[in-house]
């Protein structure tokens, strides 16, 4: 779930605790959620609106992984 809101976006989870935020006006937004042991760091381009991506690097002592997700209008 995204919520706007004072110039930031609050990504939130299903329940609606919070996930992350970040200035989507920044050049290259990004955040980081910290889920000790694990760090999630995302990176966002939005440069080629209305199609966008999240690039995900993962890593802790349970997970490693670099994740890119793809959205576009169907």
């Amino acid at each position: 779930l995204w919520r706007v809101g004072a110039g930031r976006v609050g990504v939130l989870f299903g329940d609606g605790r919070t996930f992350h935020d970040f200035d989507p006006s920044e050049a290259r937004p990004g955040a980081v959620h910290d889920c000790p042991p694990d760090v999630y760091r995302v990176a966002y381009d939005f440069s080629a609106w209305p199609r966008w991506n999240a690039v995900w690097e993962v890593r802790g002592p349970r997970k490693d992984y670099r994740m890119v997700s793809r959205y576009e209008p169907a």
